[in-house]
């Protein structure tokens, strides 16, 4: 019965005679795109589809084609291979899955921005078709949707100011005040902060942050981080440029949680490489030498 249903309206899409305009095409329409998931590689979308056929006789749907563009930018191609039995007069929902890698959304944000500063969301587009199966000729029914990507970059973190707090010549008190900017248009929540701080290329301290770090939007804050380094750890040379208060070689990196605004994700950081956003320059992307200083707290 049911080959005989898809012969019976496989004829009657194909045109037979006053029954063809009886029956009309089903119909696809975009309902809605959701964020799935987010890191700062890419973004993970789902697209929802509605599918209704007007007919009192069920047609089998046998797959999707899909191509996003970001901008004017092409980013994503899904084509999938799926059976529906879409029963007369029903509406049958598809979702499709899609990842969209920011680095092809760098590129269209450079010609979608004027000037430098991250934008909170880019505009997307996407045209595909819906298959409905049959006997004579595939039926291609085409469907468009379009939405708002929100953007999200990590934060750029600079080591600004190294301050000897108390010495001597076995060990030393140390403050280093790193500065954390956030490019993007969403607050941030930086939270389960683990670092550790690199002296003239040797390890000096590591620790963790107990509270969260909370920054608006294209706003900057400094943290400070308190190390304990003995001369016999961070060896004699370096040790020895702490001591006169001398510009020395300051690295950080580590993990933490961060809250997007659009969903949370782990970050790796580190001063020596960070990945720089529209507005973050070379000069404070690089490990860099840090002004030392004798004042105390």
């Amino acid at each position: 019965m049911h080959r005989l249903a898809l012969i019976g309206i496989a004829l009657l899409l194909a045109g037979c005679g006053w029954l063809r305009d009886q029956v009309k095409d089903p119909e696809v329409t975009f309902r809605r795109a959701t964020v799935t998931s987010v890191d700062f590689e890419r973004i993970n979308l789902d697209l929802e589809l509605a599918v209704r056929n007007p007919n009192p006789v069920g047609v089998q749907l046998s797959g999707y084609a899909l191509d996003l563009t970001v901008g004017e930018l092409p980013c994503v191609q899904a084509r999938e291979q799926q059976d529906i039995d879409l029963g007369g007069e029903k509406t049958a929902n598809i979702t499709v899955p899609v990842s969209v890698a920011w680095v092809d959304v760098r590129k269209a944000t450079q010609s979608l921005v004027q000037g430098k500063q991250v934008p909170k969301d880019v505009p997307w587009t996407a045209t595909g078709t819906v298959t409905v199966a049959n006997p004579v000729h595939p039926l291609e029914l085409p469907f468009e949707a379009a939405g708002e990507l929100p953007v999200v970059v990590p934060p750029l973190l600079v080591p600004t100011d190294l301050r000897v707090v108390k010495a001597d010549l076995a060990k030393a008190s140390l403050e280093v005040d790193v500065r954390i900017e956030n490019p993007n248009a969403r607050a941030v929540a930086i939270d389960q902060v683990e670092w550790l701080v690199e002296v003239e290329g040797r390890e000096a301290s590591r620790g963790a942050l107990r509270e969260p770090i909370r920054i608006g939007a294209r706003k900057k804050d400094t943290v400070t981080l308190e190390l304990r380094v003995a001369s016999t750890e961070l060896g004699l040379a370096a040790f020895g440029l702490l001591l006169r208060r001398a510009d020395v070689d300051v690295r950080v990196r580590g993990t933490a949680n961060v809250d997007t605004g659009v969903g949370v994700t782990g970050w790796g950081f580190d001063t020596a490489e960070a990945a720089p956003a529209p507005s973050q320059t070379k000069e404070s992307r690089t490990r860099r030498k840090v002004p030392g200083s004798g004042r105390t707290r």
